[in-house]
């Protein structure tokens, strides 16, 4: 649809002229994501994700008084790709949490963060979960004397 402007030329109506650009920003932003342009951290945002659910495990154990714990699952005997969280019984805690299929998930020391009412976890090292994508590299570290998390 066109329109004429003042000196009766025909154009397109400024309206018109947004309307375009905003679709096609609208498409440009759903699109990105999916075409895999390098910058999409995946790794980092698994890294960040897993960090919460640990501190989320750790406040879980210091409000409540009992132990909870965060445990990754490995797909048969290769490497990990989902966790959960679960109470002092052993009662899952919300849902299995997947990691993304093209990161790779290794451990260092153990697959089991299991935090007291104090908020410490397991027995006193450092244990540091590797999150690779591609060329991009995460590691979480969870530092077993306090419990803290970080990447």
């Amino acid at each position: 649809m066109t329109c004429e402007n003042m000196r009766g030329k025909p154009g397109f109506a400024l309206f018109e002229v947004i309307l375009v650009i905003l679709l096609l920003g609208v498409f440009a932003y759903m699109a990105l994501p999916r075409l895999g342009i390098p910058g999409n951290k995946t790794a980092v945002t698994s890294a960040s994700r897993l960090v919460a659910d640990l501190r989320f495990a750790r406040s879980l154990a210091i409000t409540t008084g009992k132990g909870h714990s965060l445990r990754l699952l490995p797909d048969g005997v290769g490497p990990y790709n989902q966790y959960e969280i679960k109470d002092n019984l052993n009662q899952p805690v919300g849902d299995i949490r997947d990691i993304p299929a093209n990161v790779t998930c290794t451990v260092t020391v153990t697959n089991a963060f299991n935090f007291n009412y104090l908020g410490e976890c397991n027995s006193g090292s450092i244990d540091t979960i590797t999150l690779v994508d591609g060329s991009e590299t995460s590691r979480v570290i969870v530092i077993d004397l306090t419990g803290r998390a970080y990447y």
